[in-house]
């Protein structure tokens, strides 16, 4: 569930007639070897490829995409890459993503400022690159208490376990993040991008492309989900 290969390593693992603590860090050793060695070369094999990403999603096999999803926002400057895909199987699911099974479907972080220097940062103020949200403002549509209303419990989950900690040390820098969309608007290969509402009215960015994507998957304010033909 967790990094798609792992359960398998494991078992090879603890068929090795060792004692327990030597069969963990003999899964240790192989599952390094798997994912860093062996599965990258069978991945491309079959038609994905990795992205640079967070460590949480590179250790854990989350950051494979089709090469045209790669092509996509390798020239980009100044791009975060979060969750993507997994490896191997079209269909297999990516927890806690709805979507995230082909290779078609990544997740990119937005931009931001950091408040102790006041100049633009690669950071980003949670350690997975999701959960720290940008909230509505008073007069904006705010969909997070909508969903709340209609008892969609997970919508705001990686909120409550994600620290919030960094949260004071950085913000959001819209005018980065409205550049960054508005180069992913532009290109032709891009069928899909999901944003709260209220960070699109925000931003004032009018696209087809920018869509909502509804109560039954998690918020959209604190990354850029992104999808290509």
């Amino acid at each position: 569930m967790l990094s798609q290969i792992g359960g398998l390593v494991y078992l090879l693992a603890i068929c090795i007639p060792v004692k327990r603590i030597s069969q963990f860090f003999i899964f240790l050793v192989l599952y390094a070897i798997t994912s860093y060695g062996i599965v990258p070369m069978i991945a491309r094999e079959t038609g994905r490829v990795q992205v640079r990403s967070t460590f949480i999603s590179t250790i854990l096999n989350r950051n494979y995409v089709r090469p045209d999803l790669k092509a996509v926002i390798v020239d980009m400057e100044n791009v975060n890459c979060l969750d993507a895909n997994f490896p191997f199987i079209n269909g297999f699911p990516l927890f806690p993503h709805l979507s995230h099974n082909d290779g078609y479907k990544l997740d990119i972080a937005f931009r931001y400022i950091d408040k102790r220097t006041n100049k633009e940062t690669d950071q980003i103020p949670s350690w997975n690159g999701y959960g720290i949200y940008e909230e509505p403002l008073p007069h904006e549509v705010n969909m997070p208490a909508e969903c709340e209303r209609k008892g969609r419990w997970q919508y705001s989950l990686l909120h409550y376990i994600t620290p919030q900690s960094s949260r004071e040390n950085y913000k959001l820098d819209l005018a980065g993040t409205k550049a960054l969309i508005l180069k992913l608007v532009a290109n032709p290969s891009v069928k899909k991008i999901f944003l709260e509402p209220h960070l699109k009215s925000r931003m004032a960015i009018e696209s087809d492309k920018i869509r909502y994507q509804g109560c039954k998957a998690v918020r959209h304010d604190d990354h850029i989900h992104v999808e290509i033909q």
